[in-house]
């Protein structure tokens, strides 16, 4: 291992996957993030007076380091070495690049030095056969090319981490009888299976396997070469001494057979990264496709992924389930996920309900802290939890919405846009429409049954209303028990 090295910590490395996970409903390079940060690290010039290209080296040096680190310490039998760290072009870091990052040109001053870098970097990508966008766009496309994390090296690491865990988890199991042990946690990151996979299994199928890839005019000579070495090193059929039941049939086989190309494709994506990146490009399109149709999975049910917390340091009691959909996706709307930060919005289902499971987890789980959302109408609920909490504000925060219930906090346009998407009326809805001095739920209730005989889905409607928010209609008040929570967990807020 190297000695006296500078390395990016591995909480910094989880806070850098954490973001990567929720790039669809996140974009790269927010402010306030782990990614901004290290783009920060590469391209402000004032930080020293080092030339682009100078700090370049350092930060590939910096992530050099670190993998040396994180294998001495977590994987002492394989080899650091043998990750690449450069500048990365896949299929994966072109898309987020050109589609799921911010801008990042008009936020660092640089010299005509750092500039000229920049233009022989493209000129040498372009040369080298990278695929890159419109020329408008290309100096923003290699900041973030320049800065993104080495995403193969990473997935290498923590697959091979929970490969070896789970090895010495069926290690100690064959070694104890009594004493349980359990495997790693190994929750399955959304992007982590893009970054060295730039080939469906469908894909390589339909293109006709290996025999249709070495056919293909799109690839290069070199690649086809690999390719054919790759087929003639691999047996034509496997069979394998495993009880399984047949997808085609639905019956159990004892000796089930592994075809030629299914065994080439899994060898494809073990074994040749360069050749899988070039065939990923060849398909950039069935490789955005299948994506954006997981992308869509995703969104569709959000709340499933980012609410989904498995060892919570914080908890918001809220009232119902409008909440619990709503917090946290107005969370990432302001650059601060929930659940990356171990807090979780709980559904207590009514006011009253908040006030027991407020006392429930404070008598059995001491350590978890607890932020409170209530409407305006729990008056006798505040009382209760602001004895409670008196004194103990470190581990408790109360946040009281003064006037009417949570949908009062959605900015009045974002409704009335909502009501006309999801309950057309003949004349529509106005902002003039809401008058009442009883709050904005009463009135969206009276007018989705006056005009259109309707009773309002309150979760439904929220979610399109959230759909519709940008950070700037997240109100205030949000804001602020958002913030109360990261504090209570421990989590940074703002860059440090």
């Amino acid at each position: 291992m190297k000695e006296r090295m500078t390395i990016i910590q591995p909480s910094k490395i989880k806070a850098i996957i954490n973001e990567i996970a929720i790039f669809p409903l996140l974009p790269l390079f927010h402010k306030e993030s782990e990614h901004s940060n290290l783009a920060a690290l590469v391209l402000d010039q004032k930080q020293s007076n080092s030339t682009l290209e100078e700090r370049i080296q350092h930060y590939q040096g910096l992530w050099r380091d670190t993998f040396h680190y994180l294998f001495f310490r977590f994987l002492p039998h394989s080899d650091p070495d043998s990750e690449s760290i450069g500048f990365e072009m896949t299929p994966f870091s072109y898309m987020l690049a050109t589609e799921y990052s911010l801008e990042l040109n008009n936020l660092f001053e640089l010299t005509e030095k750092d500039l000229n870098y920049i233009d022989l970097l493209l000129l040498s990508w372009a040369e080298a056969g990278w695929k890159l966008p419109a020329p408008s766009e290309q100096l923003d496309f290699a900041l973030k090319i320049i800065c993104f994390p080495p995403f193969m090296a990473l997935s290498t690491f923590y697959r091979k981490a929970y490969h070896w865990n789970v090895q010495n988890a069926e290690h100690l199991l064959s070694m104890v009888v009594s004493k349980d042990v359990s495997f790693p946690s190994y929750e399955k990151n959304f992007a982590f299976q893009y970054t060295d996979r730039f080939i469906s299994q469908e894909t390589y199928r339909s293109i006709g396997g290996v025999d249709g890839l070495i056919a293909n005019l799109g690839l290069s000579s070199n690649t086809k070469e690999k390719l054919k070495q790759l087929k003639n090193s691999i047996p034509e059929s496997k069979q394998v001494k495993i009880r399984v039941i047949c997808p085609t049939c639905g019956d159990y086989h004892d000796q089930p057979t592994i075809h030629h190309d299914d065994i080439l494709y899994a060898h494809l994506l073990e074994e040749a990264p360069n050749v899988q990146i070039e065939i990923g490009f060849n398909w950039y399109e069935e490789f955005r496709l299948m994506v954006r149709n997981e992308i869509e999975k995703l969104i569709s049910d959000p709340l499933s992924k980012i609410n989904n917390v498995k060892d919570p340091t914080c908890v918001i009691l809220v009232e119902g389930a409008t909440e619990e959909l709503a917090l946290p996706q107005m969370a990432i709307r302001i650059g601060m996920p929930l659940s990356l930060k171990n807090i979780q919005v709980t559904n207590c289902k009514s006011k009253e309900k908040v006030l027991e499971q407020f006392r429930y987890i404070r008598s059995n789980f001491p350590e978890l802290k607890i932020c409170v959302l209530l409407d305006s109408d729990a008056e006798k609920e505040k009382r209760e939890l602001e004895k409670m909490m008196e004194g103990k504000r470190d581990k408790f925060s109360l946040t009281f919405i003064p006037k009417g219930t949570f949908e009062d906090l959605v900015p009045l346009p974002i409704v009335v846009a909502s009501l006309n998407e999801l309950y057309p009326a003949e004349n529509g809805y106005e902002e003039s429409d809401f008058k009442s001095e009883k709050g904005v739920l009463h009135d969206i209730n009276y007018l989705v049954w006056q005009r259109g005989n309707s009773k309002l889905d309150k979760v439904k409607f929220i979610n399109e209303a959230v759909r519709r928010m940008e950070e700037k209609d997240v109100s205030n008040l949000i804001w602020e028990l958002i913030k109360e929570a990261y504090k209570l967990s421990g989590a940074n807020i703002g860059m440090e």
